[in-house]
């Protein structure tokens, strides 16, 4: 999926995520001025909270390769299983909606993996080199309950920025055009969020994230001793978080005034 395409998918999810379905249709052009000082009062009010997260990391295909003098053999230059760690901010808008800003850090060890389809493990190489990147992020949450319920499954959508990192080359991996390269692209959450008390709560999610490939490009990392017969425009990564939320007071739903009608 090209860039354009993910981020635009990416966009209109979070805009479905924004609409509550059940108040859509019930919600007129009068109750607009209430809605928008609703809106405010949870941008001003107690409904912020700070986060963390800790967690392994899996990162996908960086390269498909044929080894020199390897006949038909061909591997993979993937991220081997690492680690990810995070902190950012949020604020819930509205009785089952939510925004967050976040920064994470990723890190994981290049290594070959032979691709023949045999299970073989011919061309197997570990400890290339280590890729890490540094990536914020803003999502939309929506929750399949009130923000406040004791147990709650939600999903987020966002768009993201990724400074990827070489931070040891070796002779299979090189940073032909500098040791850091930025990308762009788009991630996806789903996850329970469990409340302990007005201010505590803990969050499982699992996230996926989805940039442009550090090893692409005219400027990009390069694995200069093989014969590239690959190179994926897109490299996905899959992060298993533990989250622990703060909340500086107890979220409150913004009420909305509606107008008696006559009848």
């Amino acid at each position: 999926m090209k860039t354009p395409h993910a981020v635009l998918t990416a966009l209109s999810c979070m805009v479905a995520l924004a609409i509550d379905p059940a108040h859509a249709h019930a919600q007129s052009r009068d109750d607009a001025p209430e809605l928008s000082r609703g809106l405010l009062r949870s941008l001003l009010g107690p409904n912020w909270n700070l986060f963390g997260h800790l967690g392994p990391a899996t990162t996908g295909r960086f390269l498909l390769q044929r080894p020199v003098g390897a006949g038909g053999g061909e591997v993979q230059l993937k991220g081997d299983d690492g680690f990810s760690a995070g902190l950012g901010a949020g604020v819930d808008v509205l009785l089952r909606v939510g925004w967050r800003a976040s920064y994470t850090y990723t890190a994981s060890d290049l290594a070959f993996r032979t691709d023949n389809g045999d299970g073989s493990r011919t061309f197997d190489l570990d400890d290339v080199g280590q890729i890490g990147n540094h990536t914020v992020a803003l999502e939309g949450i929506r929750y399949a309950l009130p923000a406040e319920s004791k147990f709650t499954p939600y999903a987020s959508a966002g768009v993201l920025a990724t400074w990827w990192v070489l931070e040891e080359e070796s002779p299979q991996v090189v940073a032909s055009g500098g040791s850091t390269q930025y990308r762009w692209g788009a991630t996806a959450a789903f996850g329970v969020q469990m409340r302990f008390d007005e201010h505590a709560k803990a969050r499982f999610e699992i996230a996926s994230t989805s940039s442009r490939n550090p090893f692409t490009g005219r400027e990009s990392f390069r694995s200069p001793d093989a014969v590239t017969l690959d190179e994926p425009t897109r490299v996905s990564s899959m992060q298993y978080r533990l989250v622990g939320v703060y909340y500086f007071g107890k979220p409150k739903a913004p009420q909305v005034a509606r107008r008696s009608r006559a009848h």
